[in-house]
């Protein structure tokens, strides 16, 4: 039994619609992935620069300050990272928004701790200063203002008296003269 050819043109027309909707598809899926790889690809690299530009941004004064401040610079690029590769992969919905929510809190903490790092390498007294910094945050009301200040001011009444304490020491009369 032959096939008649308006059988043959209609298998091979069904032949071709089938690997036409097969190489579609395909080339969506690889058009699909090519450009998540690339906006991962391009947030990464991104991050990097921003991190890069923060290093060298700010000038620290002691050593310390400037090691855990990188190290902060560097664990919030890998935060980011997490981040962009999350968004990327499919994954169910509660569980993406509860790690993208936990990542961003991440970012946020270490954020906070590079503006008190920096805030304490810029103060003559270190890290007293971010300790009423932290507390003046928590204020609610006038009556918080109020202790804050007092504690300010004690803790400048402080540092003074401990100035002058060493100075005395420092010029304390002799009685008889060294050779």
């Amino acid at each position: 039994m032959p096939l008649e050819p308006s059988d043959t043109n209609a298998s091979q027309n069904n032949l071709l619609q089938h690997l036409d909707t097969l190489i579609t598809a395909r080339l969506s899926d690889f058009e699909t992935r090519f450009s998540e790889q690339q906006k991962e690809m391009s947030s990464v690299h991104l991050a990097k620069i921003e991190g890069l530009t923060a290093k060298s941004a700010y000038q620290f004064k002691r050593k310390g300050n400037e090691q855990q401040y990188k190290h902060s610079v560097d664990v919030c690029e890998k935060l980011q990272a997490a981040n962009t590769a999350l968004s990327s992969q499919p994954v169910s919905s509660s569980s993406l928004e509860c790690a993208r929510s936990k990542i961003s809190e991440g970012i946020d903490l270490l954020t906070h701790r590079q503006k008190l790092i920096k805030l304490a390498d810029s103060s003559k007294h270190g890290w007293k200063v971010v300790e009423q910094y932290e507390t003046h945050q928590l204020a609610s009301d006038s009556d918080d203002e109020k202790r804050i200040h007092k504690a300010e001011a004690r803790c400048e009444k402080i540092a003074k008296e401990e100035r002058v304490h060493r100075s005395r020491k420092a010029k304390r009369w002799t009685p008889y003269p060294t050779q």
